[in-house]
């Protein structure tokens, strides 16, 4: 199974570098994004239903360089 990219299945997709103004949640391990720390923002639309996520640093270097791998294997998407 390759890793998820989203080119193509969402009507919008918009990632962003964001500084924390009140506490977050990480999406994926679910640590605590303190005020003043950046994080990864992602907003979508998929299937006529907007969502968003918020991720740590952390998580987001641990999906780019599953994706980096992924994609050096000859995947490009699931």
């Amino acid at each position: 199974m390759c890793f998820e990219t989203y080119d193509g299945c969402c009507s919008v997709w918009k990632q962003a570098m964001r500084k924390a103004r009140k506490p977050h949640k990480c999406y994926e391990c679910g640590a605590a994004i303190q005020p003043g720390e950046w994080y990864h923002y992602v907003s979508y639309i998929f299937e006529h239903t907007p969502g968003q996520y918020h991720l740590c640093d952390k998580c987001e270097n641990v999906r780019e360089h599953i994706k980096h791998i992924e994609e050096g294997r000859g995947c490009h998407g699931s």
